[in-house]
């Protein structure tokens, strides 16, 4: 009786092995639905990640070959003031850029997503993204003639008296209202994909119990879509700080790293510097995508 009780325990746990090993091997039944997908980033990115940090710990460029390994370009760049600068200037830009399309996308999300019309949504969802059918560069141009020292805003504040004119290009400043409106309607888009989902009745209720507008937003609509605020900082910031176009015609002499690099592979031709910069610039970034990532995971559960 015993040695039966013994065997029918022993089939009992190699049978639960058998299943929880089926079970982790069935993400292979995918496998090939997943293949073209997964050869297209390791042909595309991963092997081409993998070859820029090669030649990131290389002094001298040359092509094929991966020898004589050093820290001298990460050294110089962690040891230099200009790429240090050049580099918080980008981060800072990103969230800058990141958290006022959110703040300027909020309303608008929230309006359009509440609209009972179709048609009416479907409008002004059209509304924002048609700057999407210009391209960037055309964008980027038309915010320069707004924003030179003679350009139109200038113009109207010294024909008003309220200012001599104000320097908005060829600085910081010219790049941040150039990149929010550029990326604004990506913010508004990932907002609305959160708030389509918050019923209207909730708000209702939570008004018939004694919240006040802002309170329905701090405690009913801010909780139920920091998933779509999430993603829309995430993207909005890993676009800004690799941007390019919007900073160099804006820009002017204003580095960010994405300039940086340009200026290091097509003027110095130091693609080594420059792949070390790429390096750099890509950990950063994931380094803020992960930090932030778990602060909304965080936040979520207190809420």
């Amino acid at each position: 009786m015993l040695t039966s009780v013994t065997q029918s325990s022993r089939l009992n746990a190699f049978g639960s092995y058998i299943k929880n090993l089926l079970d982790r091997l069935s993400f292979l039944g995918a496998l090939p639905l997943l293949s073209p997908g997964l050869v297209f980033l390791l042909v595309f990115f991963f092997i081409p990640v993998l070859i820029l940090l090669g030649i990131s710990f290389q002094t001298d460029f040359l092509p094929g070959t991966i020898t004589n390994l050093t820290l001298d370009n990460y050294i110089s760049i962690f040891s230099d003031s200009y790429f240090i600068a050049t580099l918080i200037r980008t981060l800072v830009m990103g969230v800058a850029v990141a958290v006022s399309t959110l703040v300027i996308g909020y309303p608008v999300a929230y309006h359009i997503t509440r609209l009972e019309s179709s048609q009416k949504r479907a409008f002004f969802l059209l509304l924002v993204m048609v700057p999407y059918l210009t391209s960037v560069v055309v964008r980027t141009f038309g915010w320069l003639i707004i924003l030179l020292q003679n350009g139109f805003l200038n113009t109207f504040l010294r024909w008003t008296g309220l200012s001599e004119g104000v320097k908005l290009v060829n600085n910081e400043y010219g790049i941040y209202i150039g990149l929010v409106h550029v990326f604004l309607p990506i913010a508004v888009i990932s907002l609305m994909t959160s708030l389509g989902k918050i019923e209207p009745s909730l708000e209702k209720a939570a008004q018939d119990l004694g919240a006040s507008r802002l309170g329905v937003v701090r405690y009913v609509l801010l909780p139920l879509s920091k998933q779509g605020l999430l993603g829309g900082f995430l993207l909005v910031f890993a676009l800004t700080i690799s941007s390019f176009t919007t900073p160099s015609i804006l820009g002017g002499t204003t580095e960010v790293m994405a300039t940086a690099i340009y200026t290091y592979v097509g003027y110095l031709t130091n693609f080594n510097l420059a792949s070390a910069l790429a390096i750099v610039l890509m950990i950063f970034a994931i380094i803020v995508i992960v930090v932030s990532n778990h602060l909304g995971q965080s936040r979520g559960e207190v809420v």
